[in-house]
Order: C-alpha cells, then sequence, then structure tokens
C-alpha cells in the first residue's frame, strides 16, 4: 500500500462522499467511501452507533473508475449525531479503520468517527466564516475597577496562569466585554466575521461552565448593558456572536438543580423516585456530573458521578480556535 495522500482511502462530509442526506431522526443516510485500485481491500464494513450500541451496515461496491473502487452503506441516522466509521479489511489492508483521523491499523475509540446528523446541517454563512473564540476574562480588559468576588484569586494581567491545578478555575484575570468590544476593529482587520464568546453567565469560576443562572449576564465582566453593547458594535461591523450555552451542565446553585433537589414526589410507576436535572458541581475543582435520573430516596448530589475536570489556560485551544489567533470554521 502506497504512502502517497492519493493512494488512501478516502471520505469526507462533502456531497460527494454523502449523496443522501437524513431529512429526519429515523431516515437513512448513504454514505460513499473511496479505495484507490493501488491498495484494494477484499471487503468494506460501515461500524455505526445506535443508542449507544454498536451495529455493523455492510458495503457493497457502488462503481468503480480506471483509478478507483467507490464502496457504498447505507444506516439508520436514530441520534442526532451518528457516530460511524469504515472498516477496510483484506487485499492490502489485512484489518485497518478509517475514521477522522485517517486510516488507522489498530482498534480506534469513537471520539474520532465520522457523525451523521439529520437535517442540511448548519446555515450557510458558517461555511464562509472566519470565526475567534474569545475567552473573556483573558482576551482584555477595559480597566473597569471591579472587586473580585470571593472564590477568584486574583491574578495580575501580565502574570502566567497556573495551566493545570485547582487553582486554575478560580484565578481571575479582570478580561471583560467591554474590552473585547473595544479590540472588535483588530479583529475585523484579521478578517473575523464570527466573534464566539466562552459562557458569561454568572458561576463560580472564570471559565463559567458551572453558571447559576441562564436569565442574565455575570455583572463581573459587564452583565446585561455590556454584552448588549457588545453585540451592536459587532452586528455594526458586519460580525456574528455566538454564545457557548451550556444547558448540559450546571453547578449546584442553579434553580434547575435546587428546584429538582425539592422535588421529591414520586414518579409514575414508583414509589420512591427522584428525577434529576443534567448538572455539575464543583469540588477541589473537580466537575462532578449528576446522571439524568435515579431511583430511590436520595437527592441529586448523592448520585453524582466524577467526571473529568476543565481548565481554561490562557492560549488552550477549543471547539474552534485558541484564545489567541482566527481559523476558518468547517463543517
Amino acid at each position: 500500500m502506497s504512502g502517497s495522500p492519493l493512494a488512501q482511502p478516502h471520505h469526507d462530509g462533502s456531497d460527494l462522499y454523502v449523496p443522501e442526506l437524513p431529512a429526519e431522526l429515523g431516515d437513512e443516510t448513504t454514505v460513499l467511501l473511496r479505495v484507490p485500485k493501488a491498495s484494494a481491500a477484499d471487503a468494506v464494513t460501515l461500524r455505526y452507533v445506535r443508542d449507544g450500541e454498536p451495529q455493523i451496515a455492510r458495503a457493497e461496491v457502488d462503481r468503480e473508475t480506471g483509478s478507483d473502487v467507490w464502496w457504498r452503506a447505507t444506516f439508520p441516522v436514530w441520534n442526532v449525531g451518528t457516530p460511524y466509521r469504515w472498516l477496510l479489511s483484506g487485499g492490502d489492508f489485512g484489518y485497518a479503520w478509517l475514521n477522522a483521523l485517517g486510516l488507522q491499523s489498530f482498534d480506534v475509540p469513537d471520539a474520532d468517527d465520522f457523525i451523521a446528523t439529520p437535517g442540511p446541517g448548519g446555515p450557510d454563512w458558517h461555511l464562509e466564516s472566519v470565526v475567534y473564540q474569545v475567552f473573556p476574562d483573558r482576551f482584555a480588559s477595559s480597566g473597569r475597577e471591579v472587586a473580585p468576588p470571593d472564590w477568584a484569586i486574583p491574578r495580575k494581567w501580565d502574570e502566567l496562569p497556573t495551566g493545570r491545578g485547582p487553582q486554575t478555575p478560580f484565578e481571575w484575570f479582570g478580561g471583560d466585554l467591554r474590552g473585547i468590544e473595544e479590540r472588535l476593529d483588530h479583529l475585523t482587520s484579521l478578517g473575523v466575521n464570527v466573534l464566539y464568546l466562552t459562557p458569561v453567565f454568572p458561576a463560580g469560576s472564570t471559565h463559567r461552565y458551572d453558571a447559576t443562572t441562564f436569565d442574565a449576564v455575570d455583572p463581573l465582566p459587564g452583565g446585561d448593558d455590556a454584552i448588549v453593547s457588545l453585540v451592536a458594535a459587532a452586528h455594526a461591523r458586519g460580525m456574528r456572536v455566538l454564545g457557548d450555552l451550556t444547558t448540559n451542565h450546571v453547578v449546584s446553585g442553579h434553580e434547575w438543580f435546587e428546584a429538582a433537589r425539592a422535588d421529591h414526589s414520586p414518579s409514575v410507576g414508583s414509589s420512591s423516585s427522584t428525577t434529576c436535572t443534567s448538572t455539575a458541581t464543583r469540588a477541589g475543582g473537580v466537575f462532578r456530573r449528576c446522571r439524568s435520573s435515579t431511583t430511590g430516596p436520595r437527592s441529586c448530589a448523592s448520585a453524582c458521578t466524577p467526571a473529568r475536570p476543565r481548565s481554561f489556560a490562557a492560549g488552550s485551544s477549543s471547539r474552534t480556535t485558541s484564545t489567541g489567533g482566527a481559523s476558518t470554521s468547517r463543517t
């Protein structure tokens, strides 16, 4: 099998390789895999996940050209995001997976699978967007005088953050929304046309993934008036603004969590059960997430299981790009 990229099997999310999109959940999608004849496979199988369980769809040859063999597989998109990857066997491959990272000669986890979703995907404007992600506490400060909250560990603006450690979520540098607004012209000069903000809701950390409410913007970086002003200034420059809304995990003091803990009424068919809102609580810098529901006379707090801690140091990257640069977004 040649090491040239042109001689490697290929699949992506373009119309050429996904000719039939599912319109809604439960519909089938058809996907294609191109395998160069220079590195042939005896058989191709597609592995997909339905409700957390792996399933198999056998691929068939769709067509052949002078240089490639195109394999076709069809499977149902039962979940909003359905992971899938290809298994090539025999021929020059022996046994190899193809996922979004490329060809792998060993077993791989689902994390880097291709994803099938119903509907046409994101808006057309996103395909032409240059997205700049900002972590408000670390990007820029307008110099506002504001007292640090009790949970904060104040840092000077030019100090280096800890990076990873118990203090990481609480290191407060004082960046704010007005500081972002004051630097929109700089972002425009970079070609940025979408500003992506990490959470800005009231919380007990600088990353604010432990929100206490989604009804207002945290006063610490400027509050509601500051976000209104920032969005208006961005729109005046033809720039869209996206926010990170983390409704699947909140802090134990969030009103949803408190309401769930206060509701001890039994559910239908059970003499004692408590329904818990999906949430998270901070303990020593480690986040604990509650299961979506528990049975028995116990509260959400006792049903929590450990989860990996989050840390956001200056310059760290997330879904789109780091706080220090711009990148063209892709779907």
